[in-house]
């Protein structure tokens, strides 16, 4: 394959110690097009389908070259991100108000216009972690959305199976014809439903599709309210991970030249702490199924 735009940006990118993660999203999709994997109709959510071994090649062509970003390689991941980014935003959709990274968490013009409407009302600044905190909140609950959609179907669908049953057995039993058409008009009936349950199972299954617009009101005065808490939260479990680790190095180093009675004051505030996380802990904890969210920052 050919990658001459890419390479050509990436070099003066590099050259110039600039950041031009949209110039180089962009180099990557007229190289695409080039290479006949782009038409002009294209629509991102067949783009996630582009073979990990295009934008390895791609990678390889620069290692060769020796063209390399603050010292690594340019990864083939790192290379479909920055092409999915250009791709969902087009030029007369990116906000130069707001750094790359903000647009790539929000995944899509709509969600980046949602969440900083959202920021803004919350009285929060528009960076990559608070686009994140909320593109990952309503990303789960679009998760959970589906998984209540996919329950459901997987129900209907055995529903069906059930119907289309009964009404083949309802034809065999009788010789009666106007009986048997109104058993085979049932049984077509229970396989359409068949037919649609197992589409939408498909449709509600498996990952997020990357370019997902999150159905959300930005001024639902009581979601932001919900949002406000729920960030606040996010905030206090990041910080309190973050001096759990440091707490712990800490310990390691003096544990052994601690006095009894400072080895007992550290370990009643640690049970003392335990206690409120345990509370915490029974009011979250849900049984939870492993789900995958690709969205924006994810290849």
């Amino acid at each position: 394959m050919r990658w001459n735009h890419t390479i050509e940006v990436i070099t003066e990118v590099e050259q110039t110690k600039t950041k031009g993660q949209w110039k180089i999203g962009d180099a990557v999709i007229k190289d695409l097009k080039d290479n006949d994997y782009l038409g002009n109709d294209a629509q991102l959510g067949r783009l996630t389908e582009i073979e990990t071994s295009v934008f390895a090649d791609c990678s390889e062509k620069l290692a060769e070259k020796g063209i390399e970003h603050n010292g690594k390689p340019y990864s083939a991941v790192y290379i479909r991100v920055l092409f999915q980014a250009a791709f969902s935003f087009p030029r007369d959709e990116r906000n130069p108000k707001y750094s790359w990274d903000a647009h790539n968490e929000a995944g899509t013009p709509t969600n980046l216009k949602n969440a900083v409407t959202v920021l803004r009302k919350l009285g929060k600044t528009v960076t990559i972690y608070n686009v994140r905190d909320v593109i990952a909140k309503w990303a789960a609950d679009a998760v959970a959305g589906r998984e209540k959609e996919h329950d459901a179907a997987v129900a209907k669908k055995k529903a069906a199976k059930q119907k289309k049953a009964r009404a083949s057995a309802d034809k065999l039993r009788t010789t009666d014809e106007t009986k048997r058409s109104e058993a085979e008009k049932a049984r077509q009936e229970a396989q359409k439903e068949y037919d649609d349950a197992v589409n939408a199972i498909k449709a509600s299954g498996g990952r997020l599709p990357y370019n997902t617009d999150f159905e959300v009101d930005p001024n639902d005065v009581g979601e932001l309210e919900r949002l406000a808490l729920y960030l606040g939260i996010s905030i206090h479990v990041t910080d309190l991970k973050n001096v759990a680790k440091k707490m712990l190095i800490d310990v390691r180093k003096l544990a052994s030249r601690l006095t009894a009675e400072e080895q007992q004051e550290i370990a009643d505030g640690v049970s003392e702490i335990t206690v409120i996380l345990d509370q915490i802990n029974d009011l979250v904890e849900k049984p939870k199924r492993k789900v995958s969210v690709i969205q924006g920052g994810r290849a």
